[in-house]
Parts: structure tokens; sequence; C-alpha cells
């Protein structure tokens, strides 16, 4: 069940290949989004409307081992492009979820990018 005020812009989002659930078929949209499944929306994106980033490498983040096997290159990509940083400790913290403000600041990023 989608929030009334949520269905147009999540369907243009699914149509467009940004947003796609989860591999059951469920999209859960009262689960939070992890920091990772972020820089996946991120990334495709960022291929959407500016093509892709550079082959710079990530940052040597301290957890980096914690970021899943799927969000790999997405997460490479996105920090590349300076729109993913971690914190001051040196975490990404790929498993947390978003926050709100976290997910404005991305927004803005990729608004601002090139």
């Amino acid at each position: 069940d989608l929030p009334a005020w949520a269905k147009e812009t999540l369907r243009v989002a699914f149509a467009r290949g940004l947003v796609c659930g989860y591999p059951d078929g469920t999209f859960a949209p009262d689960r939070p989004v992890s920091r990772a499944e972020a820089a996946c929306m991120l990334d495709r994106a960022l291929a959407a409307t500016a093509g892709a980033a550079g082959a710079s490498a990530a940052p040597a983040w301290r957890d980096a081992g914690d970021v899943p096997a799927w969000a790999r290159e997405a997460v490479r990509r996105v920090a590349a492009a300076g729109l993913l940083a971690g914190y001051p400790d040196g975490r990404l913290a790929p498993q947390e979820p978003l926050t709100r403000a976290q997910a404005a600041v991305l927004a803005w990023r990729l608004a601002r990018y090139r």
C-alpha cells in the first residue's frame, strides 16, 4: 500500500528505473531505506541525468566490508562523484537507515552535480 501523495512520484521512479523494490517483488514503502540502498538509487539517478561518474576509487572506509555486494559498484560511483560521504570517524555505515536530513543532502548534491 502506497500513500496517495507518493503514488505518482513512485510510478515515475519505477518507470525510469530509479527504484525497483526487492527480489521477492515487494516494495515495502514503510521500511527504512539503508544508506547502501540509497546509494543504488542515487547511482541510477546519476546515470539517468548526468552520465556515469569517473573511475576514481571510493574512500577506504573502516567498514567498507559491510557494503553489500549488490551495492559496491554503486557506492563506489556515487562516492567518486562526490555525492556520498562517510562519517567523520571513517565509517560509511551502509546498513544504517538513511535519515531525512541525509536524503535531503543527497538530493541537493545530485541537483548540483556537474
